[in-house]
């Protein structure tokens, strides 16, 4: 598949994107935190039961190599966590590529499962078995969708839920939907969320920039996930469904051969 050499995105457009970007990932500290020492340290309980196996009287060399191996496998899933994150916080400009959007959009979930058990929240995910293909720019694209899946997961929190019913908060009704579909050409990703919706206010001005409704968010987060979408031909809306919450609706031009 032959691909352009040329950023989709304009010089200044990527400098907005940077500094969203880096917003976005200081907002996902403890998440890569959480997902880097989780492995380190069930690698460490490892390397113990290893050195326990082979210091016995009768050295148990089989369990210590199974030990070792599975280290192994801890080390790689730290090192996966960790070039994941660092590709999302590249400023270099990339050539666009072909992209399965079905992959795309998993990544980022399992980016953010830390997230969303730190806040109680079921996911619901209804991705088609058949590819999806788009050419982009893989990390803005990844920006978008966890910009706005940190959106809906935020909306869920604790803070957001009970000072919407008053002080009371329910487990049981948080939950986000993730939603992939071929309409005609494109693809339809929609993200819904069970929080306390969107007012009329907020529906006006929710893309603008610097525009935000969190003590301390910058504003750029939608602002910046519109732009990343026209410039690869997609668009981006809200919507307020009718039993609750807040639904965010994306689309993306497919290639032809998808």
């Amino acid at each position: 598949m032959p691909t352009t050499t040329r950023s989709m995105l304009a010089p200044e457009e990527r400098e907005r994107l940077r500094g969203a970007r880096v917003a976005l990932l200081g907002e996902l500290c403890a998440t890569v935190v959480h997902d880097v020492l989780q492995p380190i340290s069930a690698s460490m309980m490892r390397g113990h039961a290893a050195l326990r196996w082979l210091r016995g009287d009768r050295p148990n060399v089989p369990e210590a190599i199974a030990a070792i191996e599975r280290m192994m496998v801890d080390a790689d899933r730290a090192i996966e966590v960790v070039t994941r994150f660092r590709a999302l916080a590249s400023d270099a400009p990339a050539a666009p590529e072909m992209l399965v959007l079905n992959t795309l959009v998993r990544d980022c979930l399992t980016w953010l499962d830390h997230e969303l058990d730190r806040h109680y929240i079921a996911l619901e995910l209804d991705v088609p078995a058949t590819d999806m293909r788009l050419l982009g720019e893989r990390v803005p694209l990844q920006q978008v969708m966890v910009n706005v899946l940190m959106n809906a997961i935020q909306a869920m929190s604790p803070a957001s839920m009970g000072n919407a019913a008053g002080g009371a908060c329910n487990d049981d009704a948080r939950l986000l939907r993730v939603t992939l579909a071929r309409i005609g050409r494109e693809a339809e990703i929609t993200v819904q969320d069970t929080g306390p919706g969107l007012s009329d206010a907020v529906m006006a001005r929710m893309f603008d920039a610097f525009y935000t409704t969190r003590p301390d968010g910058m504003g750029m987060g939608l602002a910046i996930c519109q732009t990343i979408l026209h410039a690869h031909g997609g668009q981006i809306h809200a919507e307020r469904p009718s039993e609750g919450g807040a639904r965010i609706v994306m689309r993306l031009p497919l290639l032809a051969m998808s």
